[in-house]
């Protein structure tokens, strides 16, 4: 529903409302109003990615049907089609959005069927990767910086920590190839709170979204086999926590908690297999946790 700041202050002093109420009735109008396009939003990126997807297994499924330079031909004109729509639909600035994001996402797929259709495609090469993700990269870049829009963040993001594993030669992945997840992720945490620090709060949300996954994927990834290493896990999941706690991200929140059901999951099988109060327990500590949080949020509420 779209609202008419002056209609609604008009109508607000009318009703014997004072200025100042009639501007917090418009605020908490407008905030219900940006909840729902960001609903809205959210529903039409997911259609769209929906449809994407579709696509591509489809072709995946029929290649036999137009072959190598068909596959090629198609996904190239996908992604010139969508940024050609895209480039036109300027008073649609949603619509216009979604295309853009979807040719962006289409660069991977014009660059591999481009390397298959020449010869040059071999998965198992890390080299071919690299291309892939380098490309994306800078087509994602060369978007956001071109159209300013947050929904290509995910694309860079995604191909940046790809390119932390494809750095490295086939036989060191999975020696350091966590441990640059890792610091990809601290450092994408590390610039969403810098940006969250200049006012530009709409930009944090994937870059901690994006930093949390990385900074997972490469502490779960590395060999887990010392105590050390889950207690680090078990540190990490804590830390994740607090910040969730300290920051309202729900974003690490979310990491924190899986991370520590994680461990304790893994806890269970290592150290206490047989045990049979181990689980009542823990059922214990977390009845405790939740009863935790409802006296902190009424302690909170009775404060305000």
């Amino acid at each position: 529903m779209q609202y008419n700041r002056e209609k609604i202050i008009q109508a607000s002093l009318q009703a014997g409302c004072s200025r100042e109420q009639s501007e917090r009735i418009w605020a908490l109008l407008q905030q219900d109003e940006r909840k729902s396009n960001r609903l809205l939003k959210a529903g039409y990126f997911l259609g769209a990615l929906l449809l994407f997807i579709s696509s591509i297994w489809f072709w995946e499924q029929n290649t036999h049907l137009y072959g190598k330079n068909g596959f090629f031909v198609i996904s190239l004109l996908y992604t010139v089609i969508l940024y050609a729509v895209g480039m036109a639909l300027k008073s649609n600035a949603l619509v216009r959005e979604i295309c853009i994001f979807l040719s962006a996402a289409s660069a991977p797929l014009a660059v591999y069927s481009y390397l298959w259709m020449n010869g040059k495609w071999d998965g198992s090469m890390r080299e071919d990767w690299f291309i892939v993700e380098i490309i994306t990269l800078v087509v994602a870049v060369g978007s956001l910086w071109a159209f300013r829009f947050v929904t290509l963040l995910p694309i860079a993001f995604t191909a940046l920590w790809g390119m932390c594993w494809s750095v490295w030669p086939s036989a060191l992945q999975e020696t350091y190839g966590p441990f640059s997840s890792m610091f990809c992720g601290i450092s994408l945490l590390m610039a969403g709170y810098l940006v969250h620090k200049k006012g530009l709060a709409r930009w944090t949300f994937w870059s901690y979204l994006c930093g949390a996954t990385a900074l997972w994927s490469g502490l779960w990834l590395q060999e887990s086999s010392s105590e050390w290493a889950y207690s680090m896990q078990c540190i990490a999941a804590i830390g994740f926590i607090v910040a969730g706690v300290v920051s309202k991200r729900l974003v690490f929140l979310g990491f924190g908690s899986f991370g520590l059901i994680m461990y304790l999951t893994s806890l269970l099988h290592r150290v206490f297999p047989n045990a049979t109060l181990f689980p009542l327990v823990l059922a214990l500590i977390g009845a405790a946790m939740i009863g935790a949080g409802l006296f902190w949020h009424r302690s909170s509420t009775r404060n305000t």
